[in-house]
């Protein structure tokens, strides 16, 4: 039973991974799967590979996974983020170290650089992916939508807005993409839908990836640096008492499988942290 694997499937932790970041800030809302929803209709006006829709919309539901204060949060809803590299570096390197979303993580790193008339193509001597500049439009996009107005009579304004950026914030291509999507009514329908999540699952292939406990350690430890990157107060907190619960099981006689497990519970411990404002764990006094 200690080396058994079970199957996972990408979309459901994905978009679990995605409820976690969001509880941070309800006002921000549905704005990771919307950016995953976005994307992939964009991936698909552009006649991108199955494939590649699908890392599109699993990258897009992760692309602010970095941002940890609710400062940070609403700061996400202005159309001109004013400090966008800050989350962007926080979510590459959170990514990097899971295995399954490594390959994701570099999309993230660049996904709010300005395309700059193709100057976009490299930030010093990296190359930036395509799919970097996707999810920054489809990240763009999304703000624009007001949730107190009906969403059908604000696309010409949505789409004039992305327009006049277009090969100054936007590929060229790009932006002509989401204009294809104006005369798509169902499009804009489904991104402000309550049913986002069934929607964006039943258009999406269903891949799994084999898990075992080594792979939940990962991720609990992936987690566990979203809790306690919330404050500088708790930087170490949850990594120090999963330390301390694992040698506190080894010396009670628990196996290695059992010590593992400890170690994923004390790593999730203070999840419900995640649902307090960084503004009031470190308040002063």
């Amino acid at each position: 039973m200690t080396s058994q694997t079970f199957k996972v499937s990408i979309f459901d932790l994905v978009t679990s991974l995605a409820g976690i970041v969001d509880i941070m800030c309800p006002a921000v809302g549905k704005h990771h799967l919307q950016v995953a929803y976005l994307a992939g209709r964009i991936g698909r006006e552009l006649a991108l590979s199955a494939e590649l829709q699908y890392e599109l919309i699993v990258t897009g539901a992760l692309h602010d996974i970095g941002a940890f204060s609710l400062r940070d949060r609403l700061d996400l809803l202005e159309f001109e983020d004013t400090k966008p590299g800050e989350h962007s570096l926080a979510g590459y390197l959170l990514l990097r170290d899971f295995k399954p979303f490594a390959p994701l993580a570099n999309i993230v790193k660049f996904h709010h650089l300005p395309w700059h008339h193709g100057a976009g193509r490299k930030q010093g001597a990296e190359s930036v992916p395509t799919a970097s500049h996707i999810i920054h439009l489809a990240d763009r996009t999304a703000v624009l939508i007001s949730k107190d107005r009906a969403v059908l009579g604000q696309v010409p304004g949505i789409i004039q807005k992305i327009s006049m950026q277009s090969n100054s914030m936007f590929v060229p291509e790009h932006a002509a993409a989401v204009g294809q999507l104006a005369a798509k009514d169902y499009v804009w329908l489904e991104v402000v839908s309550d049913q986002l999540p069934s929607i964006l699952k039943s258009g999406t292939s269903e891949k799994t990836i084999e898990f075992d406990v080594a792979d939940m350690l990962e991720l609990a430890w992936l987690i566990c640096r979203l809790i306690d990157f919330k404050s500088e107060f708790t930087a170490t907190h949850s990594s120090g008492v999963a330390a301390t619960a694992v040698a506190l099981a080894e010396r009670a006689g628990f196996s290695a499988h059992e010590c593992r497990l400890i170690e994923i519970a004390a790593y999730l411990h203070d999840l419900g942290k995640l649902a307090i404002p960084s503004e009031i764990l470190g308040k002063a006094g």
